[in-house]
């Protein structure tokens, strides 16, 4: 079998290496990213009466760092329970001792809360710290059960390549030089249209890192031709070299 050529739209990183390392010839386009908002006051306010909440839910390794910063340079302690989705996320508040209350086979902030269940927040109250892009699961899934606030740490902002790269791209992705196209957010998705031309896709395939990515996918008329059933880059890869080999 030929090598595929796969598009991942973000920077270089594990996904890209064991993609490669496993014959893959891959193009790197990174096409949003993240940035902590200039004004954290509403964070810091939110800090210094963080003992009044009695949970507090991270989705997001992004958010959770700027948190976990923010919370040192205050010299604040944690007494409420800490939920957090996914491995990064995870890794960040066990890199500073702190312990969390998490769920390994949780890939969505659905499974999260049902690996709970929702008498574990009845009647808490819960902050959700989020980036401005959120899916706002969180809130929505918890409406009924607890009372919820939500603070905003982060923004997504496109990136806008030069136009010879983008000029580029583009004629590798109509003369079909690029066989697969790798989506990690919703907002890759936006990100990359926003790019290129939707004929520019015609015969390529399409992977999504979870189903959240999946759904935005379809919603613009794009069926993910693979979908990770783990949303983390390790298993991600795995699955999608796995498919390059049964398609062999």
């Amino acid at each position: 079998m030929i090598p595929p050529v796969v598009l991942v739209l973000r920077a270089r990183d594990r996904f890209s290496d064991l993609l490669r390392i496993n014959g893959c010839r891959v193009l790197n386009l990174e096409v949003t990213k993240t940035e902590p908002l200039d004004d954290l006051l509403d964070l810091k306010e939110t800090i210094s009466q963080i003992g009044s909440y009695d949970g507090l839910f991270f989705t997001s390794p992004v958010a959770a760092d700027i948190f976990v910063r923010e919370l040192d340079s205050l010299k604040s302690k944690l007494t409420s329970k800490i939920y957090v989705l996914g491995k990064r996320t995870k890794r960040v508040f066990e890199n500073v001792g702190i312990k969390v209350e998490y769920r390994g086979d949780a890939d969505t902030a659905r499974e999260l809360i049902g690996g709970f269940g929702k008498d574990e927040f009845r009647d808490k109250r819960i902050l959700f710290v989020r980036g401005d892009r959120s899916m706002r699961t969180i809130p929505e899934l918890l409406f009924e059960s607890a009372s919820v606030d939500e603070v905003t740490v982060y923004r997504t902002l496109e990136c806008r390549p030069d136009a010879e790269t983008v000029d580029r791209m583009s004629r590798s992705l109509r003369s079909g030089e690029i066989d697969w196209n790798c989506f990690f957010a919703p907002s890759s998705v936006d990100g990359f249209l926003n790019l290129f031309e939707r004929d520019d896709l015609a015969g390529i395939k399409t992977a999504a890192i979870g189903t959240t990515t999946a759904e935005r996918l379809n919603n613009v008329g794009l069926q993910p031709d693979f979908v990770s059933h783990r949303a983390n880059a390790t298993d991600f890869a795995a699955g999608l070299i796995e498919s390059f080999k049964r398609s062999e």
